[in-house]
């Protein structure tokens, strides 16, 4: 079923909307075509993969020239935040990292069962700031770096997103590091 077919999301403007207003980039003939990928309706090309493994590579490398640290960050997807939601839609959604990307011992994915709902801005595209500092936290350890004694404090200020903007809404309450 595609997406615009299913009575249980709103498919306008290029943004898909949840029942609860949650929303996702749905841009079905543009660039971010992320949804065709991770329902598997689209495969990423072995040129796509051969190019990311070079990338990989080369930055590996100028890094430990320059006696750098290096740790390629892949940040999730926000629908695969959602997946358990969609799913309980009819839609199936699978990330599009895999074995493959991860098989790099320089690349870093969060564990799947890690990646929360709250990572993500309700209106964005975008991670949240807890969502960034969940990953973050986890790559500074894989780099030898200890920020176990680093605290922050979250505040709320209203914003509109950038899917918010593409259907015309209004500024919403998020949280952020001060």
């Amino acid at each position: 079923m595609e997406l615009e077919d299913n009575p249980h999301l709103l498919v306008k403007n290029g943004v898909v909307q949840m029942t609860d207003g949650t929303l996702f980039l749905r841009q079905k003939l543009g660039a971010q075509r992320q949804f065709d990928y991770l329902q598997k309706k689209l495969e990423v090309t072995q040129d796509f993969m051969t190019s990311f493994n070079r990338n990989v590579e080369m930055s590996q490398a100028y890094c430990s020239n320059k006696n750098i640290s290096y740790l390629h960050v892949i940040f999730p997807a926000k629908p695969v935040a959602f997946r358990k939601r969609f799913e309980s839609i009819g839609v199936h959604i699978s990330p599009i990292v895999n074995e493959f990307y991860l098989s790099n011992l320089n690349v870093y994915y969060p564990r799947l069962e890690e990646i929360r709902e709250d990572w993500f801005i309700k209106d964005n595209t975008h991670c949240s700031y807890l969502g960034y500092f969940s990953v973050i936290k986890d790559v500074v350890a894989r780099v030898g770096v200890n920020i176990s004694g680093y605290s922050y404090t979250l505040h709320e200020k209203e914003v509109l997103g950038d899917l918010g903007r593409m259907i015309g809404s209004s500024p919403l309450s998020s949280k952020y590091i001060k």
